[in-house]
């Protein structure tokens, strides 16, 4: 019976359906995203130069961002029915900085009293959510034991400063039991992080409109990043793969990849297939795609002695394999 992993293929299906369906351009910057200028703008480049491997690094925290927008929904309408007026922008371009904002809400009423209020839903487990009642403001998040909640004010300061609202406000719920606890604070508080943000992010739109990213070093907030080992750090000897592996396009030599590693198991049509990408270029290791075209040098011995005595007379001698990774899989 596999009646149980046919129904989580299905869900996982649907799942990924729904997020190519979602208008997520990674041609952007996204304010969710904008705090890792002050960490890795690596990171930030990767995140718009190599959509196809951000897509799938994607998944599990679209899952998340699923899940929270269920939530988003229940406070809204919680909220809605308390008295309060809400307002949603919606998504909000910013040429200036290359960037796409999407404010869950606006408070535009509270208690009969006009406001302008930008108010973001973040849900939790009941265990995240009793740390985030210690938090009164946007410097406790800021030095949160949490990664995560450590980027909510970079965000909630870019939907501000795009609306021109200083009041900022982020309500947690705890999913378990729906209790509330409200972090709030005031823009102009937070301008030079701000400033700090919007320059960062000005320098990596300088990056990827000339396709380069800044090399790969390795900090404590690599273990945090979906490059780390898939794109930046593979392999053992500490270097970065983009770094030392020029990218090339070729969309003929990357469907023979991509067929290759499909019918690998059909020996006959793989070895006719695997001729032609193992001797492709010039014999040095190549990008092709989200494909690592890798050629090292073997050292070897071959037999240049009598066969009687060949143990006493090896020579050194080297050859080249040709390897294939897939890119959009962690190594």
């Amino acid at each position: 019976m596999n009646n149980a992993q046919t129904l989580i293929e299905d869900l996982d299906t649907a799942q990924r359906a729904r997020m190519k369906a979602d208008d997520f351009d990674r041609s952007y910057n996204h304010a969710h995203d904008a705090a890792w200028v002050t960490k890795c703008k690596r990171r930030n480049c990767l995140m718009r130069l190599i959509p196809d491997l951000a897509e799938e690094i994607e998944l599990d925290r679209y899952r998340i961002m699923e899940e929270g927008h269920r939530q988003e929904v229940l406070m809204r309408e919680e909220l809605q029915a308390a008295g309060t007026i809400l307002w949603h922008p919606g998504r909000l371009e910013w040429e200036e900085y290359e960037a796409k904002v999407e404010p869950d809400d606006v408070i535009t009423e509270q208690r009969g009293k006009p406001c302008k209020i930008v108010l973001d839903y973040k849900s939790s487990d009941p265990y995240i959510f009793r740390k985030a009642q210690r938090y009164k403001d946007f410097n406790d998040l800021l030095s949160s034991e949490f990664f995560w909640m450590g980027h909510y004010p970079s965000q909630m300061l870019m939907y501000g400063a795009k609306l021109g609202i200083q009041e900022l406000l982020i309500l947690f719920k705890d999913k378990s039991r729906g209790t509330k606890h409200a972090v709030e604070a005031v823009a102009d508080d937070y301008k030079n992080y701000l400033f700090e943000i919007l320059a960062g992010l000005k320098e990596v739109n300088a990056l990827v409109a000339k396709n380069q990213a800044p090399k790969a070093v390795m900090t404590e907030h690599c273990t945090k990043c979906e490059f780390m080992s898939t794109y930046c750090f593979p392999d053992d000897d500490g270097t970065a793969l983009a770094d030392r592996t020029p990218r090339i396009s070729d969309a003929d030599m990357e469907t023979k990849i991509k067929r290759y590693t499909e019918i690998k198991p059909f020996e006959k049509e793989a070895k006719s297939l695997w001729s032609e990408i193992k001797d492709f270029g010039d014999g040095s290791s190549v990008i092709i795609g989200n494909y690592l075209l890798k050629r090292a040098e073997i050292l070897t011995t071959k037999d240049g002695t009598p066969k009687e005595i060949k143990e006493q007379y090896k020579v050194p001698n080297s050859y080249f394999r040709t390897t294939l990774k897939d890119l959009n899989r962690p190594l």
